[in-house]
């Protein structure tokens, strides 16, 4: 992130910046919904049978890997989510002491886990 810093910084005019920005945003949004594709598919997984004893037992075997895979998923989406926010003070700080007139996109939401 730092490497991406020093990049927004080191940008000499308007132009550069808003080729960089709408860089960052593709590469960032991609990784944001890889990440909420992997958080998707493992809580697909996650879904017990509905007896009592195949769901115990499909509990004890099951969910432990899952669950992992799951939070790992999720602290991914929000540490993207976080660099993204940084990358995105960076910009604005770049763009207000340039004057540029650019778009920069908002920072994407995560979705609410199921429950």
């Amino acid at each position: 992130m730092n490497n991406v810093v020093a990049q927004i910084n080191a940008v000499p005019d308007c132009t550069a910046l808003q080729v960089l920005v709408n860089n960052l945003t593709a590469d960032m949004e991609a990784q944001i919904a890889a990440a909420i594709r992997q958080v998707e598919f493992t809580y697909t997984l996650a879904i017990p049978p509905t007896d009592l004893p195949s769901v115990i037992k499909w509990i004890t075997a099951q969910i432990a890997p899952y669950l992992k895979q799951y939070n790992q998923a999720v602290a991914l989406e929000v540490s993207l989510v976080t660099a993204y926010t940084t990358i995105l003070a960076a910009i604005s700080g770049k763009i207000s002491k340039m004057n540029c007139t650019i778009s920069v996109p908002s920072i994407p939401s995560i979705p609410t886990p199921p429950m």
